[in-house]
């Protein structure tokens, strides 16, 4: 599923994405998969759009646990309360999912840091709607989230907002 404003998949990934298990999406283009690396239906290889990684049900994989991760989206609806309007569910992103942390470097001089991981809240920190990203959250609302804004949001339960951060250098192709 891809947004209008990045419906084309990218050709080429910004020299800052290391994987090979994908193309990393820009402001303007979807990310891809690889296919060789994944086992999942075509309908799901691209798309403009990121999942909260710690919005999922609790498993030993990855190292989540109960006390980090929001649980499954299914278990707020009907127990909704002002608190999660801070919680992203899917934003606009470089890469389908991404999961960042509290201990994660900031950009750099204004700009994203120049090692990607796909963890990292640089994956939706791009200015592809006047200045930011749209997002879903998780009391059902959905809005616009400016791009210094991102590090600010409730990613997980252990997660402290970082402040908005200066991205005065951000490059707009990416």
């Amino acid at each position: 599923r891809s947004c209008p404003s990045a419906a084309e998949p990218t050709e080429i990934s910004p020299p800052q994405w290391p994987y090979a298990s994908g193309k990393c999406g820009t402001r303007t283009s979807s990310w891809s998969l690889e296919p060789s690396q994944w086992n999942i239906p075509e309908v799901y290889m691209v798309g403009s759009y990121a999942e909260n990684f710690y919005v999922k049900e609790p498993t030993v994989d990855g190292g989540l646990t109960k006390g980090t991760i929001w649980g499954r989206y299914e278990d707020y609806v009907g127990n909704i309360d002002n608190a999660t309007a801070d919680i992203p569910l899917l934003l606009d992103g470089r890469w389908f999912d991404f999961g960042p942390d509290v201990l994660d470097p900031l950009p750099i001089n204004g700009d994203l840091n120049p090692n990607w991981v796909w963890t990292y809240a640089d994956m939706v920190a791009m200015k592809r709607h006047f200045g930011g990203v749209d997002g879903s959250f998780m009391d059902g609302s959905a809005k616009k989230v400016d791009a210094e804004d991102v590090w600010n949001l409730r990613w997980h339960r252990n997660y402290r907002p970082r402040g908005r951060v200066d991205l005065s250098d951000l490059d707009p192709s990416i």
